[in-house]
């Protein structure tokens, strides 16, 4: 997690830095796991706002999202994420079942 100081308000601004890896999907046990190596991977820096992925490849079946800060975010064709969206804490890590095409969207949020 980034913290920077506005200077105007004096407020701390929060910025998370996503890492977002595409995988296939393995099944072991019946249960489906991200098969390694990856297929591609992506880092959004929310600093600038609200942010939207790169359209996972032709093979992504699961993607794997991890954050150093607070986010929300949204999984689609042509997402806009805004803070009334799903939220991830600081350092969650979760797996999404996704479809070749769709993107991922983030912002920052508290």
């Amino acid at each position: 997690m980034i913290f920077t100081l506005n200077h105007k308000q004096g407020v701390a601004a929060i910025m998370a830095k996503v890492t977002i890896s595409e995988h296939t999907i393995g099944v072991s046990g019946g249960a489906q796991i991200a098969a390694y190596p990856k297929l591609a991977g992506q880092i959004l820096d929310t600093s600038g706002g609200m942010q939207v992925s790169a359209a996972f490849g032709d093979g992504s079946k699961m993607i794997r999202v991890n954050t150093d800060g607070p986010i929300c975010f949204v999984i689609g064709r042509n997402p806009t994420a805004t803070t009334s969206d799903d939220r991830m804490a600081t350092n969650q890590t979760e797996y999404f079942n996704v479809q070749p095409g769709d993107k991922i969207a983030v912002i920052t949020t508290t």
